[in-house]
């Protein structure tokens, strides 16, 4: 399944964790998000490079946001500037790796 703006827009952010994959040798992000129904679904950006979280989480849905697919990149912002297909400066609340995949839950 492809991961697109869709599975983040209308839904709240459920958890934020960044880490360390020992396997790859690359950090990774995975976000949890809810949905209204209170169900949640995971979604990993492996190779993480960079995210800034600048966000005080008060609106609690987020109704905007960017996911940006290059060669071997991917840029999601769950808070941007504009929804357009750019990399903003003002984009807040962003995470930059190589690729984004959605999690199955893991034993």
């Amino acid at each position: 399944m492809e991961v697109t703006e869709v599975h983040f827009r209308d839904k709240a952010v459920a958890q934020v964790s960044v880490g360390y994959d020992w396997a790859s040798s690359e950090n990774y992000a995975i976000i949890t998000m809810a949905e209204a129904d209170g169900s949640t679904k995971s979604y990993r950006i492996n190779g993480l490079t960079e995210y800034a979280i600048y966000e005080d989480f008060s609106c609690g849905v987020f109704d905007q946001c960017k996911l940006i697919r290059g060669f071997e990149s991917v840029y999601l912002s769950l808070d941007p500037y504009s929804e357009i297909g750019l990399i903003e400066d003002k984009d807040n609340f962003f995470f930059r790796g190589k690729s984004i995949e959605h999690v199955s839950a893991r034993c």
